[in-house]
């Protein structure tokens, strides 16, 4: 989608009164792009996946109608986001995942599981979804409906940027993985991957919070403004990270216990050390929201190269004499190379954010925060 999805939600919250134009064009963007990369698509998937049967790679490559479709039913969505119609947004964006699970329940109850069927079932239920999404954004976004090319190129020089940084943290969260399945073995990959699913418990909160921020400090009108926002989430964010790490990697063994068998024991010490990178990684994604709602996407994908860098040099030293720990050591260096370059950035633009994190009285105003937040925020 070229990053149109972050650039829609920041530009609908800083220029309100143009969002029809911005949805329109961001849409229009998103198509033009769908259709250069299905056509690549179509002839690509034969040779990816010459050893597969002939159906398989005809329903693979109607199931690239999934790229347009992404861009008319879920793309709009994130103009709801920027609008700060978080209930909304959450409803939508849910009802992906509950179609599909209704496609493969269908299927298992009917007993006409296959890979095209699945394929066709799901992009006929994003089809049906467009339904309602349309009703939902036409009604929150009145027209008219139409594009503009100085808005296509903000949006681009927005987005481009942002969907750059994805790639650098798409390896930075599976390089890990990519390498052990080569290096180490499978019993030893398997470990690793309950240890990272069970990490990922500390970011649902973290999320909630970076979801919220872009919109803020793209719509506040005001410097000062925009910088009191950052800094007071900042504080709550590495409060907030610092507290649901703790729990949860003390509640590590037991949950492993309860969870899983006794055969996954030896992926706790991995998993409580996953629980701090996925700390590290939550508190990333509020920093490079802020950063965005500044309209700096760049910053970001400048720390996630940085990341990638001292990601790829720690598991060089650290996979293969100390395991899943070393691969999870690994991922702290990584995230927390992240982290400094966000923050970096951040208290370079912010003054007011120069040691004034990790103390008491940001401490007792974080906490006051939290409550305004859930408070005026409960669907978030």
């Amino acid at each position: 989608m070229l990053g149109m999805s972050d650039a829609l939600a920041f530009f609908s919250a800083k220029d309100g009164e143009r969002v029809n134009v911005y949805l329109t064009t961001a849409i229009g963007v998103a198509l033009v792009s769908s259709i250069l990369f299905v056509a690549g698509g179509i002839f690509i998937i034969p040779l990816a996946l010459h050893s597969y049967p002939a159906d398989v790679v005809s329903a693979a490559q109607r199931y690239l109608l999934l790229v347009p479709l992404y861009a008319l039913v879920l793309l709009p969505c994130h103009v709801l986001r920027g609008m700060t119609e978080f209930g909304w947004w959450n409803v939508l964006r849910v009802a992906p995942s509950a179609a599909w699970l209704l496609v493969l329940a269908t299927a298992a109850i009917l007993g006409t599981a296959s890979p095209g069927g699945l394929a066709d079932g799901n992009l006929i239920a994003l089809a049906v979804l467009g339904i309602a999404v349309a009703v939902v954004v036409l009604r929150k976004v009145p027209g008219p409906y139409r594009s503009g090319t100085a808005e296509a190129r903000k949006l681009l020089r927005f987005g481009l940027p942002a969907a750059g940084a994805f790639v650098p943290q798409l390896l930075n969260l599976r390089l890990d993985q990519l390498i052990m399945a080569a290096v180490l073995p499978a019993r030893s990959l398997g470990l690793y991957v309950v240890a990272v699913a069970w990490s990922s418990a500390v970011n649902p909160l973290l999320f909630a919070i970076g979801m919220v921020l872009l919109p803020k400090v793209a719509g506040a009108t005001d410097h000062e403004v925009r910088q009191q926002i950052l800094v007071r989430t900042v504080r709550i964010g590495v409060w907030v990270a610092a507290g649901t790490v703790l729990i949860v990697a003390v509640l590590t063994p037991l949950a492993f216990r309860l969870l899983f068998s006794n055969a996954y024991r030896p992926a706790v010490p991995a998993a409580i050390v996953l629980v701090v990178a996925g700390g590290l990684f939550g508190l990333n994604f509020i920093l490079a929201e802020g950063i965005r709602g500044l309209g700096r996407p760049a910053i970001t994908l400048y720390a996630e190269v940085g990341g990638l860098v001292l990601t790829g040099a720690s598991l060089a030293l650290l996979l293969r004499p100390f395991g899943i720990v070393g691969a999870a050591w690994g991922s702290v260096v990584g995230y927390g190379t992240v982290t400094a370059g966000l923050l970096t950035y951040l208290r370079r633009e912010m003054p007011d954010l120069r040691g004034s994190i990790l103390t008491w009285p940001a401490l007792r105003e974080t906490m006051a925060a939290c409550l305004r937040f859930v408070r005026r925020h409960p669907d978030a």
